[in-house]
């Protein structure tokens, strides 16, 4: 994100004597001085903080005195303020500072990435720049809710995290399109309103709904590693982390929402990977964490995940995939070995169709894919 660096303004002091005391005596007059305006806001900031349910994940990266600048630019978004005075005063740490913000509310989508300063001595007054009105953020968060209204209430009501999860993963990847519009496809705004946005759009719809739903949900930013329909490989992307059990996951609702030349389908590779398949298909910009000891699983929980060689798992998300009207099958393997043998009983001895006929449901029109990274194969029929 650019800075867009205003006029610094420079204090002029008239001294009725110069002599250095007396200098001394004004400098203090004035460090004092700003300190006493920093302080009388900091109980509305805090009470305005504390409201927040966002799960700050960025936030917790930061030092003390960085929190704090954190705190008063945030307030100052959150509230409309055109100004606010930080004890920050390194413009390249307030712009780091600012990302982060970003990364942690997906809410601000009316705040222009770029901002104005004014650097004094000992403080730097930041001005965000916004590009709507209260009342037009609160028309726009008043139509985001009643269109979400009925996906937050459902998530809700599940009974564990990882379902409330599946039900919002669903719900993105259904009710968006992967549409490149030129200022219109970065935000929130544009993938539950519009229905049409980027990996951005996807990441933080995802964010802002689960956060809604009470599943801490962070915003993940570096490049793919792997080619996909949308993208050619190593180029920006954006995607999510979820923390499940007291330890953390990856997913991609915009890798999610397949639509391949076998046609559009939700694809469950990309929904809960742990923080090694995750490293396999992206390389991140800034912070991630390591899953300590992986026990939730989409594959697992369908039993669709193959641990050791067996074909009744093939069957099974045969049979998983009828019922759930996407007619693909997904399988999970445990093992580069497991995976190899799956792959060569697909290319060579005819498992899909054995499986498929098996099932009822053969058709000249299967077809497979190898997502070879997380050792996942689809079956389209």
């Amino acid at each position: 994100m650019g800075e867009k660096k205003h006029s610094i303004l420079k204090k002029v002091l008239i001294l009725i004597f110069s002599a250095v005391i007396g200098i001394t005596i004004v400098v203090v007059g004035i460090s004092y001085w700003n300190d006493v305006q920093l302080e009388t806001q900091n109980d509305l900031i805090d009470e305005i903080y504390a409201k927040d349910k966002h799960y700050q994940y960025y936030y917790s990266k930061l030092n003390a005195k960085d929190k704090d600048t954190y705190k008063r630019m945030y307030f100052a978004m959150a509230t409309f303020k055109d100004e606010i005075d930080v004890k920050e005063t390194n413009t390249e740490q307030i712009t780091v500072i600012l990302n982060y913000i970003f990364n942690d509310h997906p809410e601000l989508y009316y705040i222009d990435g770029e901002y104005e300063y004014v650097k004094e001595t000992d403080t730097l007054t930041f001005y965000p720049r916004f590009v709507m009105n209260k009342k037009e953020v609160e028309s726009k968060n008043s139509q985001l809710k009643e269109i979400t209204a009925e996906v937050v209430e459902k998530a809700k009501s599940q009974k564990d995290d990882l379902t409330k999860a599946k039900v919002i993963y669903d719900y993105i990847i259904e009710n968006t399109k992967y549409v490149e519009r030129k200022g219109k496809d970065q935000d929130v705004i544009g993938a539950l309103l519009e229905h049409e946005t980027v990996c951005a759009g996807y990441a933080r719809a995802y964010q802002l709904l689960m956060n809604q739903v009470g599943v801490p949900c962070s915003y993940i930013v570096g490049d793919s590693k792997i080619e996909t329909e949308n993208s050619p490989g190593y180029e920006g992307h954006a995607w999510n982390m979820v923390k499940i059990n007291d330890d953390y996951y990856y997913c991609d609702p915009t890798w999610g929402d397949d639509a391949n030349k076998y046609g559009a389908h939700t694809c469950y590779a990309y929904f809960m990977m742990d923080s090694d398949d995750m490293l396999r298909c992206y390389t991140t910009d800034d912070f991630y964490e390591k899953t300590k000891n992986p026990s939730v699983s989409y594959f697992k929980d369908n039993h669709i995940y193959m641990e050791s060689y067996n074909e009744n798992i093939v069957s099974n998300a045969i049979q998983l995939g009828l019922k759930n009207k996407s007619r693909v099958a997904e399988v999970k393997c445990g093992s580069q070995s497991v995976y190899n043998r799956l792959k060569k009983r697909l290319t060579k001895d005819y498992l899909a169709y054995e499986q498929l006929k098996k099932n009822g449901c053969w058709s000249d029109n299967t077809r497979y894919a190898c997502l070879d990274e997380l050792k996942v194969i689809e079956l389209y029929y």
